[in-house]
């Protein structure tokens, strides 16, 4: 009975795959007018045979498979039920027409039942295992957490400015607006190198880069890392802490920058004099945003660029 199964579940397979016109009638009279039948496409859920053939019967066929390897197995589940369950290995016919060609791999279970001394199929499944699935998953896991991973690098780097690596104008922009709306309370330093364009018609955009790409480094070493570092564009930086610190400590990170910074000449040889010129406000108050907190440390940017320039200005309550 057994092998009587499995022959029979292999040419029900060989004759469907290889010639699916001519099988429809000799295969038909096997099924069960009941059967349920659930195949390798999102669409192929059938609850009967006449919901079946009408598919069928509109299958259209510019198709042809080889079988490359095949074996069944057939379990009896009570005294007129029996399953048979197996793989599939095949692949599209060789077709000069095409540059690709199917191939698939499937796994296939059958439901007999005896009536009447004959055999009925009640129930067909057939299903391509999920290849993105571990052998030890119950789930495609490895694949989705390696999407989000690269979803969450791709995010990173649309936020970053690709030459410093900091948030890019709009990204800190929106930070900033996102924090002040939920704790509005925070310290805003806006920073300019100055004299930067000399330092790009003197010494070349290459050395430009470099002295832009310090710069940054600069800000990720004096602040920590629960600070928002960008660059808004050009030669001009910002910087908003999440914190307002008591004003001494404000007024020695600025002063940090500026010294830092200018001792970074040595690096080039004392040929650049490096220097940069602040801006800072403070907010603690519900009406503040990111619009205002730049105006009021641009202001204050003017105020010292137009000074003694490597000084900073900081005013308070915005």
């Amino acid at each position: 009975m057994n092998y009587t199964l499995c022959e029979i579940t292999r040419e029900l397979c060989e004759t469907y795959l290889l010639n699916p016109i001519k099988s429809k009638n000799s295969v038909k009279n096997y099924f069960d007018d009941d059967l349920i039948l659930i195949g390798t496409g999102k669409h192929e859920i059938f609850t009967s045979l006449a919901a079946f053939q009408s598919a069928w019967n509109n299958y259209d066929v510019d198709i042809a498979f080889d079988i490359l390897s095949e074996w069944y197995e057939c379990r009896q589940l009570s005294e007129d039920l029996y399953l048979v369950y197996g793989c599939l290995w095949m692949k599209e016919k060789e077709n000069k027409r095409k540059e690709i060609l199917i191939e698939m791999d499937t796994r296939l279970s059958i439901i007999y039942e005896v009536k009447d001394n004959s055999y009925k199929i009640l129930h067909i499944h057939h299903s391509i295992p999920n290849k993105e699935q571990g052998c030890d998953e119950h789930y495609p896991k490895a694949i989705a957490e390696k999407a989000n991973s690269m979803i969450a690098k791709f995010k990173k780097k649309a936020e970053q400015d690709s030459m410093t690596g900091l948030l890019n104008h709009s990204t800190f922009e929106h930070y900033i607006n996102k924090h002040i709306k939920n704790n509005p309370v925070g310290v805003f330093y806006m920073i300019d190198i100055d004299d930067f364009k000399q330092i790009n018609d003197m010494y070349g955009h290459e050395q430009g880069d470099k002295v832009i790409k310090d710069f940054a480094d600069l800000l990720s070493v004096v602040f920590s890392s629960n600070a928002y570092l960008g660059r808004l564009g050009g030669d001009e930086f910002a910087v908003f802490e999440t914190e307002l610190s008591d004003r001494s400590l404000i007024q020695q990170k600025a002063k940090n920058i500026i010294n830092e910074f200018s001792s970074l000449s040595c690096k080039y040889g004392n040929e650049l004099q490096l220097s940069c010129s602040i801006g800072i406000s403070l907010i603690n108050n519900i009406s503040s945003s990111f619009s205002h907190l730049y105006r009021s440390a641009d202001k204050n940017l003017y105020l010292s660029k137009n000074g003694k320039r490597g000084t900073y200005h900081l005013n308070e309550d915005i």
